[in-house]
């Protein structure tokens, strides 16, 4: 997992390499957003391919492989488009898609469910705010074409994120006891334990 995030990030600073030399100052990592995001991508990739029994209460037996390679070859393929900057706006706008089905047709259901689950609902709000960047970087590739429309993914993009942000936030000072600790040897081995259960939850 990463490696296949090195390899992207070495690959996108080499492609961009004149446009980072050319920028000057913070836009020189405004230069490398979509690698950025790509990176993420392709480290997570891989995990579809070699251990795909996280999906196994989300997807009905039969269909779980399938389906867990096929998300991804989604993720690598959007990762590659981002970084070589090709097809940007219908690969982001595909990405946020599936996201945004993610959370309709898997997060949502059990977080009304169950309601009182908190983990659920951040879980809900992550994938919403994933779909949600991807369409704001959407809409910043169509400002010419569909300014709009651009217009329109720009906002939900902010307000989706803004939300999570915000949810995430009250949660650390509700259960401080759940976050990673300084130094984070001292509450390594609960953070692992919060993570296992946090994984199994779903």
């Amino acid at each position: 997992m990463c490696f296949a995030g090195l390899i992207y990030l070495v690959a996108g600073v080499f492609i961009l390499r004149k446009e980072i030399s050319a920028a000057r100052g913070w836009n020189k990592l405004i230069t490398l957003g979509c690698v950025f995001i790509a990176v993420p991508l392709a480290v997570f990739a891989p995990e579809h391919f070699r251990d795909p029994e996280f999906i196994q209460n989300m997807v009905r037996p039969g269909c779980r492989r399938t389906w867990a390679c096929f998300v991804g070859c989604a993720l690598l393929a959007a990762a590659t488009s981002l970084t070589v900057r090709k097809f940007v706006r219908l690969s982001s706008t595909l990405l946020g898609l599936m996201f945004f089905l993610f959370v309709c047709m898997i997060y949502i259901p059990y977080a009304l469910a169950h309601p009182k689950d908190r983990f659920a609902w951040a879980y809900a709000l992550r994938d919403l705010s994933f779909a949600g960047g991807a369409w704001a970087l959407a809409g910043l590739h169509s400002r010419a074409s569909s300014p709009q429309q651009s217009k329109w993914m720009i906002l939900f993009g902010r307000i989706v994120v803004a939300i999570a942000a915000i949810f995430l936030a009250v949660e650390h000072f509700l259960h401080p006891e759940f976050a990673p600790g300084v130094p984070f040897r001292r509450r390594r081995f609960r953070w692992r334990a919060w993570r296992f259960a946090d994984r199994e939850r779903l």
